[in-house]
């Protein structure tokens, strides 16, 4: 009856680890159990399963009700999965960015990533390469690599700039 052990067995069938196959329903069926009991980390990957349509039929708006029972109890990946889905679904509602934005805030690298890239292409928002570096520069402070690269990316082309005008 532990949520946290409920979910524990759903991560090892999901993974495939310390079972002898990787089993997504008997994953999904664990993350119930501790989902039933309001455990965050479990509503956030019973999410992830039923968006996926891996071990359960796939069912995004059940996907989306489960990620927003994860975000309000606090759960930042689950904010961040929840931001994705709904910007993918009404990328230009302010809530779904919203969402993203919380995840970002509170911390989570891959949600910093995504609002560096949504600000650098101007996807959502206006354009503005300084937020966008601002925000790769606190994903690769956390260690995100790919964020480091984009930072790399942006400086280059800070330094080639005025040779173009040159040219």
């Amino acid at each position: 009856g532990d949520a946290h052990a409920q979910h524990g067995l759903g991560m090892l069938y999901e993974l495939g680890q310390g079972v002898p196959y990787a089993d997504p329903k008997a994953a999904s069926e664990w993350y119930q159990k501790a989902a039933e009991q309001n455990y965050a980390p479990a509503l956030n990957n019973l999410a992830r399963l039923y968006a996926d349509g891996r071990g359960v039929k796939q069912d995004v708006p059940k996907a989306i009700e489960l990620w927003s029972k994860a975000a309000e109890a606090g759960n930042t990946t689950a904010r961040f999965n929840l931001g994705l889905q709904s910007l993918a679904l009404h990328w230009r509602q302010a809530p779904a960015a919203e969402h993203l934005l919380q995840a970002a805030e509170s911390g989570l690298p891959e949600a910093q990533f995504a609002v560096a890239g949504y600000y650098r292409d101007g996807t959502g928002v206006p354009k503005d390469m300084d937020a966008a570096r601002q925000w790769y520069d606190r994903a690769a402070s956390a260690g995100f690599e790919p964020a480091r690269k984009e930072l790399a990316a942006i400086d280059k082309d800070i330094e080639l700039a005025p040779l173009e005008r040159k040219i």
